[in-house]
C-alpha cells in the first residue's frame, strides 16, 4: 500500500491522513523487517523500530492497514502491548494481560449454564447431533457418555475460546478497553448470537463511542430476543436482560 499527494508524489516517511487522523510510516527506500521486504515509499504494517523506539502499525484491519497504534493497551499476538500518546511501545501490559489471559471466570461458567443448560449425560438435541456438557458436540467428548461438571466447564472453556479471542481482537482494533464483567457480558453475548450479531450491532457502535447509559444500552442488549420467525422467546429475553446487568453492574444473575 502506497501514499500519493494531490500532486502524485509518493509520500515517505512520516505522516498523517486527514481521512481518519491516524499517523503511518512510509519506507523512504527498499527495506527488509521483520522478514517481510517493503519497497520504497510502501506503507510499514507490524512491528518497526526507529531511533531505538519501537512502533506498531495495524497489519490485519483493510480499513485501516498502516495505522499506528498509540494512547493504549491493544491485544497483539495473544498479548496485550502498551503505547503511550506518541505511539511509543511501552512493553506489555502485564496488569491487563494478567487479569484476562485469555480466560473466562467460574461465575461466567455458571452464568452461560445457567441458560444454555449443563447436561451431564450425553444425548441428542432437536437437530439430532449429540450433544454433551454446555452444548458441546465435540466427538472426543460426546462419546464418553458421560462427564463431571467440572469436565463440562473445561470443555465449555474450549468452546467459547474462538468468542473470547473474537471480542478481545474487536475491542483491540477498535482500542476498547472492558473490565470483566463487560468482556463477559459481551462473550455470553457472541457465544449465543454469534460474533458478526455483535460487530454489527447499535450495541457495539455506543460501546466504541463510550455511551454507559444504562437505559441505552439495556435496550440496545434487548434488541437479540426473537426467533427466526420472529417471536419473542422469554428465555432470550431473560439472557439480554442478565446480560445487561453483567455489563452495566458486575451482577451475574442466574
Amino acid at each position: 500500500m502506497y501514499y500519493l499527494e494531490k500532486d502524485g508524489r509518493m509520500v515517505k516517511g512520516w505522516f498523517q491522513t486527514t481521512r481518519d487522523n491516524n499517523w503511518y510510516y512510509a519506507f523512504s527506500e527498499e527495506t527488509i523487517n521483520e522478514n517481510k521486504i517493503f519497497y520504497e515509499g510502501q506503507i510499514c504494517t507490524g512491528w518497526l523500530k526507529l531511533k531505538d523506539i519501537w512502533y506498531y502499525f495495524e497489519e490485519n484491519n483493510e480499513e485501516n492497514l498502516g495505522a499506528m497504534y498509540s494512547n493504549g493497551a491493544f491485544f497483539i499476538n495473544n498479548k496485550y502491548q502498551k503505547f503511550d500518546y506518541n505511539g511509543k511501545w511501552l512493553g506489555e501490559d502485564l496488569k491487563y494481560s494478567i487479569s484476562n489471559k485469555g480466560e473466562v471466570s467460574d461465575e461466567f461458567c455458571e452464568f452461560v449454564a445457567f441458560f444454555e443448560g449443563c447436561m451431564l449425560k450425553a444425548y441428542y438435541c432437536p437437530s439430532g447431533v449429540k450433544t454433551i456438557g454446555i452444548g458441546c458436540t465435540r466427538n472426543e467428548v460426546t462419546r464418553l457418555g458421560t462427564i463431571t461438571k467440572e469436565r463440562s466447564y473445561e470443555e465449555f472453556r474450549k468452546d467459547v475460546k474462538t468468542f473470547l479471542e473474537e471480542v478481545d481482537i474487536l475491542c483491540s482494533v477498535n482500542n476498547v478497553m472492558l473490565n470483566r464483567f463487560e468482556r463477559e457480558a459481551l462473550i455470553s453475548f457472541a457465544f449465543n448470537c454469534g460474533i458478526l450479531a455483535l460487530e454489527s450491532s447499535t450495541l457495539w457502535r455506543n460501546i466504541k463511542n463510550k455511551i454507559r447509559d444504562h437505559s441505552i444500552i439495556k435496550e440496545n442488549f434487548l434488541r437479540y430476543v426473537k426467533c427466526s420467525d420472529g417471536k419473542v422467546l422469554p428465555g432470550l429475553v431473560n439472557r439480554r436482560s442478565a446480560e445487561a446487568d453483567l455489563f452495566l453492574n458486575g451482577i451475574y444473575k442466574c
